[in-house]
């Protein structure tokens, strides 16, 4: 009997070294210890989606921060004639920030383009992970803002080239 609960505890652990070494390649986690990755994981709701399958809609409550841990997803603004795609998205990416940080509705919509799995962050597991751990929330909260900061550039790059001079 304590050879198979050995043998549980080593599967289990392996299959943590292998989110960690996952978890290593997403940007907003840079800088974060082992320790503390394991803490913030803890969080992780896992969501499946089939290919085609919506994840959220425009003027969804933004509650959600989202890691894609394997597949791809479409970030898109819905027309009644053309969906107008703004980024595809693949594994180690992350979507959903500003539901952290504001309270509005989402502004674009999302779909799965491939079977996909996600992990999922609640706006108040976060915000009670960096109550709880301050040290660690500072990391990440400097990481999402570089990242959303980043972000911004690209965008405002992307919309000169449609400036009318």
């Amino acid at each position: 009997m304590s050879n198979n609960f050995f043998k549980k505890i080593l599967k289990k652990t392996s299959k943590k070294l292998d989110d960690f070494t996952f978890l290593n390649k997403v940007e907003i986690f840079k800088n974060l210890s082992k320790s503390e990755l394991s803490l913030f994981a803890k969080l992780f709701l896992i969501r499946k989606f089939e290919q085609g399958e919506i994840i959220f809609r425009e003027t969804y409550p933004h509650v959600v921060l989202y890691i894609i841990k394997s597949g791809e997803v479409e970030i898109f603004l819905e027309n009644t004639e053309n969906n107008i795609v703004i980024s595809q998205l693949s594994e180690a990416s992350h979507f959903g920030e500003i539901g952290l940080f504001a309270e509005v509705n989402r502004i674009a919509s999302a779909k799965a383009t491939k079977e996909t799995t996600l992990y999922a962050v609640t706006k108040n597991d976060f915000r009670r992970f960096v109550r709880k751990n301050p040290a660690t929330g500072i990391k990440l909260l400097y990481n999402l803002g570089e990242h959303m900061a980043l972000g911004l550039i690209n965008s405002n790059q992307r919309l000169k080239k449609y400036e009318i001079r």
